[in-house]
């Protein structure tokens, strides 16, 4: 199983995950493990990171980059 169907059975049931109570979380834990071949606890943290993925997505990883305008006239020059 490639990691793009993998991402694509996660989000199949992320919705319904967020939304479950602990019981039917279980039963989705259950069949997600089962589809993937992931363990528990490894599907649980998948589906922590894809939820606050979608929460809020950076736009850029790191510092940002700041030119001083000495700098920025070198490039234009260049």
């Amino acid at each position: 199983m490639t990691m793009a169907t993998i991402l694509e059975v996660f989000e199949r049931y992320l919705g319904e995950y967020l939304k479950a109570p602990k019981q039917r979380k279980t039963e989705i834990l259950s069949t997600v493990c089962e589809l993937t071949g992931l363990h528990r606890k490894a599907a649980i943290r998948k589906f922590r990171v894809l939820q606050f993925r979608f929460i809020s997505q950076p736009d850029r990883r790191g510092r940002p980059v700041v030119y001083t305008p000495d700098v920025t006239a070198a490039l234009k020059d260049i």
